[in-house]
């Protein structure tokens, strides 16, 4: 059975709609430039109806409805002036004007016909007083809005013209209430106590009466992508049809934009774009494409300038039968961040990851309701050092209609999240974030006031207390140095007793996200080549957002030419690392030894080879210890030989300490010169007795 159709049913429809909306604020002094562009746009159809054809009051206003239906607000202000001008006491069509105004950004007018309606009759719409309370909250008004939204909730339970007409919205009100009461107070405090400079808008070549959002910095921070609709947010002009666009930072400003080109804009939805870290491909959101799942997948390319060839679905299980949408990788490109709305969420849009593994991604997991929420969670950006995530959220009590928020990865999961305050959010909608790579600027697109209209993108400084780890990025290949060969190979940055590992791709190039620091050491293996390490100074080097590192190793002639003669040489065997050598008295021991030329403690490739591999066992939060012991053979005086064995001991010691170890967990000894009771050495106890001895041990 179907409801009665009545002007409060029609009313709550309309309402609905129009809340539901992202709206195109502005301040009172653009609302010329608001009525202006719907002007243009239906110039012949308001010249048309610019005159009420309605015979009476209930005709003006039902066509007034339908207009608002079609979301041409002008028209329907034109149709509900005819009926005022018949009937001055007219309740409906003064808080249908409410509406009206509102979307059209009249703030002030907006109030002044609620409260005329209040006037006439406040007793026919309990909602009403609700979009009233929203109207002075967004012109921070917020004393008015808390007796307003209060209003609201005194009228539950009494009796009014719209009872029974408008329970879908005001259920919806009804969850918003207390968010919006609690904001009231909050906003007001945040106001009080900016933690920032007031964000600014980043140009208006960018920014247009169109919605642009959801900005993507590159990591050399000149290259930006966002979000831009076709069409206007409140013009019903058709569909949203959203496409990704470009711009380079040129002399300290955002140059005009260009839509990417190739096959990655369609006439389709396609947005939410992100660099990955090493600006190699680009994260999206494409919707009803031949090869989605569901409204909405994520896909990545390859873009050069501002062309891309050729988009895919992401492989593996990431991607749902539902929306899926707003991807944000991280450093290593091993886990992706994106919004869903999928089942198994806490409800609305939730915040989920998934992982890169066995060359696919895997299944989403959900980021648990310390992250989600009932409501919606969106946008999500992971942060260089891979710990500090940044969303948006309109289910906590913030701000405005949804603010973003930050928390940290830890040993026990995410952490409470923390609302960014005031200026970065306000009574408005905040959403999409981006930080530059020297953490200290970051990019978030609102619908606040002093913009072009919708959503538009801001620039601000980031609060010294939400700023993430300072990293480092480092670029660069591994290169042969006779044949300029790239090679692929493992990679190794220590610094401080941390040990950073990566693998490069094929070509021999990588990239790495690494904690900010003075210097690093660079280690590569490689076979047939020589060890290469190289300390890399790196400082503070703001003005360079990305270290470019060229690793050119030599290759090891002499091995490679008389590996058969050397595999015949009489060579002491050494012992391999990892080889465990007893378990007794509670501990458990690994070892290495590290052999000598006669009168030499220099530390060859072999032997910093043997000492990588025992490093290998060792991790300083587990409790090792590290026993270095030199030793010398009985050529020449024992004095010499003792001064030898500790040159050789210190030598290890030393590159143990570029690998990464604490030299407090170190214990050192001059084992000094090896003799026999009667007699001297022979020569194969010679060349045994030119080493260093490195145990490795941990107490169980």
């Amino acid at each position: 059975m179907k409801r009665k159709t009545t002007i409060g049913v029609i009313l709550w429809a309309l309402v609905l709609l129009c809340h539901l909306a992202i709206g195109q604020p502005a301040t009172p002094e653009q609302n010329s430039n608001s009525e202006n562009s719907e002007q243009d746009i239906s110039k012949e159809e308001l010249k048309e109806f610019g005159l009420s054809k309605a015979k009476n009051v209930i005709g003006s206003i039902k066509v007034a409805q339908e207009y608002i239906h079609q979301r041409k607000f002008l028209m329907a202000k034109a149709e509900l002036d005819a009926a005022i001008r018949k009937k001055k006491k007219t309740a409906v069509a003064y808080r249908l004007l409410g509406i009206v105004h509102t979307e059209l950004q009249n703030w002030e007018e907006a109030i002044s016909s609620y409260e005329t309606s209040f006037k006439q009759n406040p007793k026919l719409s309990r909602a009403a007083y609700f979009e009233c309370a929203e109207v002075y909250f967004k012109l921070g008004k917020f004393d008015e809005a808390y007796d307003y939204f209060n209003l609201f909730d005194g009228l539950y339970g009494t009796a009014y013209v719209n009872l029974g007409n408008e329970d879908a919205i005001e259920k919806l009100f009804g969850d918003l209430l207390f968010r919006r009461l609690r904001s009231c107070q909050e906003a007001q405090k945040a106001i009080a106590s900016p933690n920032t400079s007031p964000a600014i808008p980043i140009g208006k070549n960018i920014n247009t009466i169109r919605d642009e959002y959801i900005p993507s910095l590159h990591s050399d921070g000149k290259v930006m992508m966002f979000t831009r609709k076709k069409n206007l947010s409140t013009g019903g002009l058709g569909s949203d049809d959203e496409n990704i666009f470009i711009t380079t930072l040129e002399k300290k400003k955002w140059a005009d934009p260009k839509k990417i080109k190739g096959n990655l804009n369609t006439n389709e939805n396609e947005g939410m774009a992100k660099f990955s870290f090493d600006g190699q491909k680009v994260f999206f959101a494409g919707c009803n494409w031949s090869d989605t799942k569901g409204s909405c997948d994520l896909y990545t390319t390859s873009l050069v300038e501002d062309k891309v060839e050729e988009s895919f679905n992401l492989t593996g299980a990431v991607n749902s039968s539902n929306w899926d949408s707003q991807p944000s990788i991280t450093c290593d490109n091993k886990a992706i961040f994106f919004s869903s709305n999928r089942k198994g969420g806490a409800g609305g849009a939730d915040i989920w990851v998934s992982y890169w593994r066995n060359d696919q991604w895997s299944p989403a997991e959900n980021l648990g309701s310390t992250i989600n929420t009932k409501h919606d969670e969106e946008s999500p950006y992971i942060s260089a050092d891979g710990k500090t995530l940044f969303f948006a959220s309109n289910g906590r009590v913030g701000l405005g209609d949804g603010d973003i928020y930050m928390s940290k990865l830890q040993e026990t999961g995410w952490s409470e999240p923390i609302n960014l305050g005031y200026p970065i959010n306000t009574q408005f909608k905040e959403i999409g974030f981006s930080v530059t790579p020297d953490g200290k600027r970051a990019y978030l697109s609102s619908n606040r006031f002093g913009g072009e209209g919708g959503l538009d993108i801001y620039e601000f400084e980031m609060p010294t207390d939400f700023k993430p780890a300072s990293t480092v990025l480092v670029s660069g290949a591994v290169i042969d140095d006779v044949t300029e060969e790239r090679l692929a190979a493992k990679i190794m940055a220590v610094h401080d007793g941390k040990r950073y590992a990566m693998e490069t791709r094929i070509d021999g190039s990588f990239f790495m996200c690494l904690p900010q620091a003075a210097s690093y050491a660079f280690i590569v293996n490689h076979p047939n080549y020589e060890q290469y390490i190289e300390a890399v100074f790196i400082g503070d080097k703001t003005e360079q957002p990305i270290i470019n590192i060229d690793i050119r190793i030599k290759p090891d002639i002499a091995k490679v030419q008389n590996l058969e003669a050397n595999l015949n040489s009489p060579k002491p065997e050494i012992k391999k690392v990892a080889t465990k050598i007893a378990e007794q008295e509670g501990e458990t021991y690994f070892q290495s030894i590290v052999y000598f030329d006669t009168g030499k403690s220099k530390l060859e490739t072999d032997g910093k080879a043997e000492l990588n591999n025992l490093i290998s066992h060792y991790t300083r939060d587990r409790g090792y210890q590290l026993k270095v012991v030199g030793y010398a053979d009985d050529v020449g005086s024992s004095s010499s030989n003792n001064a030898l064995s500790e040159k050789r001991a210190k030598e290890v010691v030393d590159y143990l300490q570029t690998l990464g170890v604490d030299v407090l967990e170190i214990e050192f000894k001059i084992g000094g010169e090896v003799t026999k009771s009667e007699g001297e050495l022979t020569e194969y106890q010679r060349r045994q007795s030119r080493r260093v001895e490195v145990t490795l041990q941990k107490p169980k």
